[in-house]
């Protein structure tokens, strides 16, 4: 069962430690100032999806259509990168900064939920789960490399990425999600 958690930790860690959604993650940490909040909302929508991987890598062991999640993943990305790419020139009321400052955990699980399906990590999640018949080992290691990957991408990037310019983070951000949503594409 170790040999099943190390696999799933190791796995897990060293996919999304430099993953695009990671820097997502770091960009929102450093608009919304709540890192807590990101970081929480980023860790449940991963372990909601990471649990649905298991339990399909467990009883079924099938295979996501890559194809047609990459169109909607790159397709979202895309959009998302032009709205904030409009949105950094948009000159923001105290009403939309105070509706935005309450959203930060719904925004960041909602992405990483939409974004992360199909996702390298979660059908490496799937297939060991498969591998293993050990869900409950694999969940434990996928989690924990998480928490750890998560938490250095939000609090350690996030707080690198306080020291440019607010605007520089946004087109910055803006621009990574163009570019990710393109390279989708290919």
């Amino acid at each position: 069962m170790l040999d099943a958690f190390i696999a799933a930790f190791l796995a897990t860690f060293l996919s999304e430690v430099a993953d695009k959604t990671q820097l997502v993650l770091a960009g929102l940490a450093v608009r919304y100032r709540s890192p807590l909040q990101i970081f929480l909302g980023a860790l449940l929508a991963h372990s909601f999806m990471d649990v649905l991987a298991i339990v399909a890598g467990s009883f079924f062991g099938f295979e996501f259509p890559k194809k047609e999640v990459s169109l909607v993943v790159g397709t979202l990305f895309i959009v998302l990168g032009i709205w904030k790419w409009v949105g950094a020139y948009k000159k923001k009321s105290d009403k939309e900064e105070k509706t935005k400052a309450g959203s930060p955990f719904i925004v960041a699980f909602l992405l990483i939920a939409v974004s992360e399906f199909g996702d390298k990590t979660q059908i490496a999640a799937a297939l060991l789960a498969a591998q293993y018949l050990a869900p409950l080992t694999i969940l434990a290691g996928v989690v924990l490399a998480l928490i750890l990957a998560i938490g250095l991408n939000v609090f350690l990037l996030g707080k690198l990425a306080q020291k440019l310019p607010r605007k520089t983070m946004q087109m910055l951000t803006a621009a990574l999600f163009i570019l990710f949503g393109i390279l989708s594409f290919m």
